[in-house]
């Protein structure tokens, strides 16, 4: 099972993560959320660890030559929505021609939002397109608020079985959501709850 973590930003958090499969980075530039880095700094966090890289992007934004120098495992963007084809083929073509695998960020199957299980042509078109993991956020199966109904959850897991796919949830104790069938776990900083040091600990335990 994958397990991914980010946005890191230091090479010390690379090190404290060094049992992650994948370390996830926004690039100064590309971005004006929190935890964006330097190629700098990015350079000093592929030192720090083994595990695989992905770069933050918007595929209509991104400078192709700082790709280029910087070499990372994957690009990581969030897919427009299916209501917009045109916007969301403007994306594909843009990452296309740089032969990087994708990482598609930004999808939900929620008690209020089902339309993925409904319709599973856009993960289908994603994964067509060079994603190598498409990373949702279940609302939930562990939150008794917000659980989603049993017809559902069977259709999830059977969704899970058939496209790689990383997942995170409601969860307050970190890693409790696993083993129904996910490609993996992805942890997000920015999400609250979620802290590097809470992270960490998990990760020694691998």
């Amino acid at each position: 099972m994958m397990w991914k973590v980010g946005p890191v930003r230091s090479a010390r958090e690379g090190t404290a993560f060094r049992n992650a499969d994948i370390l996830d980075v926004q690039l100064v530039g590309e971005t004006d959320r929190p935890r964006a880095v330097s190629e700098a700094t990015f350079a000093e966090i592929r030192e720090a660890s083994d595990a695989l890289i992905s770069v933050r992007v918007d595929p209509l934004r991104f400078d192709p030559a700082q790709i280029a120098r910087l070499v990372p495992d994957f690009l990581e963007f969030t897919p427009a929505d299916p209501e917009k084809p045109g916007r969301l083929a403007e994306q594909l073509a843009a990452v296309d021609s740089l032969g990087i695998p994708l990482i598609c960020t930004g999808l939900t199957i929620a008690r209020d939002d089902l339309s993925l299980l409904a319709d599973e042509s856009h993960l289908q078109r994603l994964v067509d397109a060079g994603a190598r993991y498409v990373q949702i956020e279940i609302q939930s199966f562990v939150d008794p608020d917000f659980r989603i109904r049993a017809a559902a959850r069977e259709q999830t897991v059977d969704l899970l079985s058939r496209f790689p796919i990383l997942i995170a949830d409601s969860w307050t104790d970190l890693g409790t959501q696993t083993g129904i069938g996910e490609a993996g776990l992805f942890f997000d900083l920015l999400q609250e709850g979620i802290t590097p040091a809470g992270v960490a600990r998990l990760m020694r335990g691998r």
